[in-house]
């Protein structure tokens, strides 16, 4: 899976990102929760743990699920700025991303003793039963 993923696409928004709001990495680390060489990894185009993206999206005011879509093809990401609390723009996120997100947040939040490839078996496991509630379209592959 993690092949089909493009890391340094979301380096370059990431960094750009950080960049417009003025921010430097220990700043954005720090805001995230995460350790200042976990950001760095992100920046340099390299995986981080799913949760990890998760804060990553609120540290940078991305809409949630906003780095996974990158990571999975997006060309933008929807951003919120400090001025337009509420107000959305570039990327709607596809329904199986959001609803990706929202498992792993789940997961995580009642959760403290699953590994990341368990969260992502459990949301496998959940995308294909509404897959097969047809609450979701056939996968995407």
């Amino acid at each position: 899976m993690t092949d089909d993923l493009d890391y340094q696409h979301l380096a370059d928004i990431v960094r750009g990102r950080r960049m417009e709001l003025g921010l430097s990495i220990t700043a954005v680390a720090e805001i995230a929760g995460l350790s200042k060489d976990t950001y760095k990894k992100v920046e340099a185009g390299r995986p981080i743990r799913d949760a990890s993206y998760i804060k990553l999206d609120s540290a940078l005011r991305f809409a949630p699920g906003s780095c996974r879509a990158v990571l999975e093809g997006a060309d933008a990401v929807a951003t919120i700025s400090a001025g337009e609390a509420g107000r959305v723009h570039a990327l709607t996120v596809a329904p199986e991303t959001a609803a990706r997100d929202a498992i792993a947040s789940a997961a995580i939040a009642t959760t403290g003793n699953l590994t990341a490839a368990e969260i992502r078996a459990l949301s496998e496991r959940i995308l294909e039963e509404l897959r097969d509630r047809g609450v979701l379209g056939p996968r995407q592959d």
